[in-house]
């Protein structure tokens, strides 16, 4: 089974490189270590995930509709990642894409602290 984790690692790397490709590649790692974090959660609590794009959606809802505030943060977290990681992918142009990436990694971070 693979280590998830070691997208987050990989990340960390990438930020290091600094060149542009590398930044956004790093936003795009962060995310998907944190979605699969996020994904055995809520399997761990009986939710069942969807092994399409729809995933992602299901994801981060679970997270928002938890009793606890903690959960529920990481979802907003989730959710803000995803659409940076969107945004890496998919636009041209990215403003300060250094500091995006550094949050990223923090936001990313705080969801694998806090999700058991």
């Amino acid at each position: 089974m693979f280590n998830w984790d070691q997208y987050f690692t990989l990340a960390q790397f990438l930020e290091t490189r600094g060149d542009e490709a590398s930044l956004r590649s790093s936003v795009s790692r962060v995310y998907y270590s944190a979605f699969h974090k996020a994904c055995l959660y809520a399997r761990s609590c009986g939710q069942r995930i969807p092994q399409d794009a729809r995933a992602h959606g299901v994801v981060k809802n679970f997270l928002l509709e938890q009793a606890d505030n903690v959960v529920i943060g990481a979802g907003i977290k989730l959710d803000r990642l995803r659409k940076d990681r969107n945004q890496c992918d998919y636009d041209d142009t990215i403003s300060n894409i250094t500091a995006l990436s550094r949050s990223s990694i923090l936001s990313a971070q705080s969801i694998l602290h806090d999700l058991p």
